[in-house]
């Protein structure tokens, strides 16, 4: 059990430094920024899908 929960860590660790990579390296505002960064800090894993589904393509 102590495996599984160590690779969703991992996982959710990449998904968390993809999305914010991929917010910083774009060329939005820095308010547009600012925003998703803090709701991917406040809400982890709902925050980076969010950003996945809604903010990447805006």
């Amino acid at each position: 059990m102590g495996l599984l929960y160590g690779l969703v860590a991992i996982a959710e660790l990449i998904l968390l430094l993809y999305c914010l990579i991929d917010i910083i390296s774009k060329g939005k505002s820095t308010v547009w920024k600012v925003i998703w960064v803090l709701i991917i800090i406040c809400f982890p894993l709902l925050g980076a899908i969010a950003y996945i589904l809604l903010g990447k393509n805006s």
